[in-house]
């Protein structure tokens, strides 16, 4: 509920008839299986399941393996300032948050002159238009492990996220976190990672 009021009109009504099939098919399930505690209640609460009948799988991920090669990405990261690099990996769907990242970053570099935040944006999105900012585009499993790699710091502002695939890797990469003050921030790393109010652009 939080996040409709990010999306269109035309994805409102989408998410609404999901959420009809959903229900349909979960009432007529013998089990459910979701990725988080978090969502476990929601589903149960959403569509009155019983609670023994949902199933938590949480999701777990590896390491990307980066090329023995440096690709050209790593030339973006060299270019700026090592201890300063900030990553954002996501789409550019609304619920992602993006206007207040853009916003607190503009805050944070206000201060900080030398923060850089690599996006994985393409380059004509709004967020980039601010001084600091370099868009990295859509990235491959290979540039995306150099992107983890030589970054500093992730930053998920997502309002919700079922799991947050991003999270997991930047754990497996050894990669600090600042995430969401949310269930799935929470539930994602374990309580390990910096939490912001995702509408509060100072916080953040």
């Amino acid at each position: 509920a939080e996040a409709m009021p990010f999306l269109a009109p035309r994805d409102r009504l989408r998410v609404r008839l999901i959420r009809r099939s959903i229900g349909r098919s979960v009432r007529n399930s013998c089990a459910v299986i979701v990725q988080t505690p978090h969502m476990a209640e929601v589903i149960a609460e959403t569509f009155e399941v019983e609670r023994e009948r949902i199933k938590v799988m949480f999701p777990a991920s590896t390491p990307l393996l980066g090329a023995p090669a440096p690709s050209p990405i790593v030339k973006k990261f060299e270019q700026t300032l090592e201890g300063s690099r900030i990553l954002y990996v996501g789409s550019t769907d609304g619920y992602k948050n993006l206007a207040n990242l853009a916003r607190a970053f503009r805050l944070l570099r206000s201060g900080c002159p030398d923060v850089t935040l690599f996006a994985t944006v393409p380059s004509d999105h709004p967020l980039t238009r601010g001084l600091g900012v370099v868009s990295l585009g859509y990235v491959s499993d290979v540039d995306l492990a150099w992107a983890y790699e030589l970054s500093d710091l992730l930053v998920l502002p997502s309002i919700v996220e079922t799991v947050g695939l991003p999270l997991l890797e930047a754990m497996c990469a050894g990669l600090p976190i600042a995430v969401s003050d949310r269930p799935y921030g929470h539930q994602a790393t374990g309580g390990n990672a910096f939490f912001f109010d995702p509408n509060d652009v100072t916080d953040m």
